[in-house]
């Protein structure tokens, strides 16, 4: 009886098996991808190695986008003097900018509206965690309404919504598995680039590992794909070819605008009141687009209105806190060129210590952190466009 009941079991059990087969024959490509590109690793513990381990981390993940966590979770465990928020356009802003005793970070990808920059100051000092300054980056279509009612979903996120982490089902579901295939189909990556070990940097995840792209331990991003292959047809915004048909066709962050949102106006003030009841000095800033970029859309027949009105009110409201704002928009003054840009709105990281120093040498507060000699040897001695090897 128990041999004619073992033999029943292993017949179940192999249907089982047979019966499971081709499921684990489709997850199992996947889960080696994610397993090894580290994709899989929990946010948390990717945090936390970065944070705390002396060796180079480079993180950027292909299947999941944690980075409003992962840099509202970093900020709380660096706990930074100096903190750099606002969207892609603030990520080239360095650690090294500063003198080596100050506490950095740049939570660049942070926020993505100026209601967000309040969610994200909230949770700081929640944590207690209280920077002396925060350098914010004003993109100017924060302030386009057209913007804002093209993006209601963006605009209105809730705190929870917006800061939370990427749970294990979501990386390993039905879109993700099709889009592994899919890319390895496309010949976007190599079994033998997820299996080769870097000895002198840690890379998490696909992108990372594939494009040497990613977050560095001061939250800034390494644009290395761009970097490589800058003249490169292949590249997204060659000749900033994306970024002229977002402008032609008025989408994409290029929405056309006469006036300036009454709405983010109220919300940015109560980010610098806000500050300045914790005694955190803010220096605001609009974001550069590169030369050519900025020159089309001021050629657009005032479709870009809203823009050109933006800097005397932003102005006039950091002066009624007692705080700094800049102007970047357009860098040509700064003997800046279209080379030195990531793509049509995205500086890199030379771009941003031409505005650093720009800032440095008009406003002492920030001086203090700085040193201003040091920073300018760097850049005269610099060579490529896009990225300084220091």
């Amino acid at each position: 009886m128990k041999k004619q009941n073992t033999k029943e079991l292993k017949k179940f059990i192999l249907k089982i098996g047979i019966f499971c087969l081709p499921i684990l024959i489709i997850l199992g490509f996947p889960l080696f991808v994610l397993i090894y590109s580290k994709e899989i690793l929990p946010i948390d513990k990717i945090i936390e190695a970065q944070t705390s381990l002396p060796e180079k981390q480079l993180v950027s993940l292909a299947y999941s986008n944690p980075d409003k966590y992962y840099k509202l979770k970093s900020t709380i465990s660096i706990t930074p003097e100096v903190l750099v928020l606002g969207t892609s356009r603030t990520m080239q802003f360095r650690e090294w900018f500063f003198v080596p005793n100050i506490r950095f970070f740049n939570a660049g990808g942070g926020i993505s509206t100026i209601k967000h920059s309040n969610l994200f100051l909230n949770r700081l000092l929640t944590e207690r965690v209280h920077p002396k300054i925060i350098i914010i980056g004003l993109d100017q279509y924060f302030f386009n309404q057209n913007w804002i009612n093209a993006n209601t979903e963006i605009n209105s996120s809730s705190e929870k919504s917006l800061f939370r982490k990427t749970c294990l089902s979501e990386i390993i579901n039905n879109q993700n598995i099709t889009k592994i295939y899919l890319d390895y189909l496309q010949h976007k990556f190599t079994i033998s680039q997820l299996l080769v070990k870097n000895k002198e940097i840690n890379k998490i995840g696909l992108n990372a590992l594939v494009n040497n792209n990613g977050f560095r331990k001061d939250g800034s991003f390494l644009y290395g794909w761009t970097v490589n292959n800058a003249n490169l047809p292949e590249n997204p915004d060659y000749q900033f070819k994306d970024t002229k048909t977002r402008i032609l066709k008025g989408e994409r962050r290029f929405e056309y605008g006469q006036n300036i949102s009454e709405e983010s106006i109220k919300d940015l003030e109560i980010f610098l009141r806000k500050c300045k009841k914790e005694g955190i000095y803010v220096i605001g800033f609009l974001p550069p687009y590169a030369p050519s970029i900025i020159n089309q859309m001021k050629n657009m027949q005032n479709k870009y209105m809203y823009i050109k009105l933006l800097p005397k009110p932003l102005n006039k409201l950091f002066l009624k806190h007692g705080f700094a704002f800049y102007d970047f928009s357009d860098v040509s003054n700064l003997k800046i060129t279209d080379k030195e840009f990531i793509d049509g709105f995205h500086g890199s990281e030379v771009v941003y210590l031409k505005m650093f120093l720009s800032i440095i040498r008009r406003n002492s507060i920030l001086a203090k952190y700085t040193d201003l000699p040091a920073l300018e040897k760097i850049l005269n001695k610099n060579i490529n466009p896009l990225l300084f090897f220091k």
